[in-house]
């Protein structure tokens, strides 16, 4: 069953925070806590036949949820697992209180081939960090995410019609792939919308660059889509 030792045992961490910066140490229930800022206890939960979860609990000497990162605020964080895979994930708050929808920070193996359950953990801290690093705050990531999942939609039909057509096409399937292409067309110029908008309301380096780079793609991709559709 692969790393199986890992799948009942509980994990301490002790975490220093400084601005952005975080010092992740693994430590006993025998370690002196005190010099740290937060412990994050990981605990195995929801076990069944190969699935479950681990809950991934951060709190401070005052037992308050919750780690800052920066302006932000690491809300939440767990591991999932079932046979085939096992994932890492976490919730983010910026300084207005936005949270960021759930971030996948890695995935590995599943259960039956055995998974790295401390090196998941650790993604969690680095990829909070790599958040606060390239979204001004959620609801900029939020909408970029939403654009990605629009893009990635847009793409498949796309594909779906060009192989089609080099095939005999029905009147209905060829109505139902039209009128699935516009529909997921217009969800992604809606979600580029959203997104160009929100990163206009902020002038550092990070969202200019953002903006400039989701305008190139949704450019490229009309043109694209003109093209060959």
């Amino acid at each position: 069953m692969g790393n199986t030792k890992q799948i009942n045992e509980c994990l301490i961490y002790g975490l220093k925070c400084n601005g952005v910066s975080v010092m992740v140490s693994r430590i006993s229930i025998d370690t002196d806590q005190s010099p740290f800022d937060y412990i994050c206890n990981v605990c195995p939960e929801n076990f069944d036949n190969g699935n479950g979860s681990y809950d991934v609990s951060i709190v401070n000497k005052d037992l308050i949820p919750g780690m800052p990162i920066g302006k932000w605020r690491l809300k939440s964080a767990w591991v999932t697992f079932n046979w085939g895979e096992s994932a890492a994930k976490l919730v983010m708050e910026d300084a207005d209180g936005y949270e960021t929808k759930e971030i996948t920070s890695a995935m590995q193996k599943g259960s039956r081939s055995g998974f790295d359950l401390p090196s998941l953990v650790s993604t969690i801290f680095t990829k909070a960090q790599e958040i606060v690093r390239d979204y001004p705050n959620a609801r900029v990531y939020n909408s970029l995410m939403e654009l990605k999942a629009a893009k990635k939609g847009l793409d498949s039909q796309s594909l779906t019609i060009k192989y089609k057509a080099t095939s005999d096409l029905q009147g209905d399937e060829f109505v139902y792939l039209m009128e699935n292409f516009i529909e997921r067309t217009a969800v992604y110029i809606k979600a580029f919308k959203q997104a160009s908008n929100l990163l206009k309301e902020h002038d550092d380096m990070r969202s200019v660059a953002r903006l400039k780079e989701i305008t190139s793609e949704c450019k490229s991709l009309l043109q694209n889509l003109k093209m060959s559709v």
